[in-house]
Formats: C-alpha cells, structure tokens, sequence
C-alpha cells in the first residue's frame, strides 16, 4: 500500500484526493478502517470528502428524525400519516432540532410546525 500512498503525495490536492478516494473505494471495509485509524494519527489537516460529508449529514438528520418523532409519540401528540412524511422528508437537522424543541412544549401538531 505505500507505493500507491507515496504516489499520491505527488500530485496536485484535487487529483490526489480523487485517487485516494478511488483507492479507498475499493478496499475492503476493515482495511478501510485500518487506514484511517493510521491517517488520523498522523494527520494535520481535516479533509473529508463531500460524499462522507453528505453521508454524516443524512446520518444527522435521521437521527434528528427518530429523536422528534419519539418526542412527539411520547407526549401523546399523534402526528398523522402527513405529519410523518413532512418530518422524514425534512433532511435539515436544525430545522429538525426546532420542531423538537417546540415539541416539548407543544399541545398541538400545528403549534410544532408553527412559524
């Protein structure tokens, strides 16, 4: 694996993230993991590729899903079917972590979409 590494270190910062993501793509999931418990211990820098960013991000929002709808479920304020979708269509944890900040107060469906 180091020559493909030392390669990389010679080429311009967008190629050398393309082949290293390219590289990384194709490896095995616990040699994936292998290298980047290394990287991190040498790196200075933090680079992470937008498609890890937009899957951090989506991880987000899921979790931001599931923790509003178990507020709403538990507060007794039974969303209907349109309620349901709205809120697992909304990929904006913030705009997610509002609606569960207002649902812990909220009497009502409307009052959580409120404003």
């Amino acid at each position: 694996m180091r020559p493909p590494m030392a390669a990389l270190d010679t080429l311009d910062p967008e190629t050398d993230r393309y082949y290293a993501e390219f590289v990384e793509g194709r490896l095995g999931e616990s040699r994936q993991r292998e290298i980047r418990k290394k990287t991190r211990k040498t790196m200075t820098y933090g680079y992470v590729s937008e498609l890890k960013q937009e899957f951090r991000d989506e991880g987000r929002a899921e979790e931001a899903v599931r923790g509003l709808l178990t507020v709403l479920d538990s507060r007794g304020l039974n969303p209907s079917d349109v309620d349901r979708d709205r809120i697992r269509s909304c990929t904006d944890p913030e705009h997610l972590h509002t609606w569960t900040a207002r649902a812990a107060t909220a009497s009502s469906m409307a009052e959580v979409f409120a404003g």
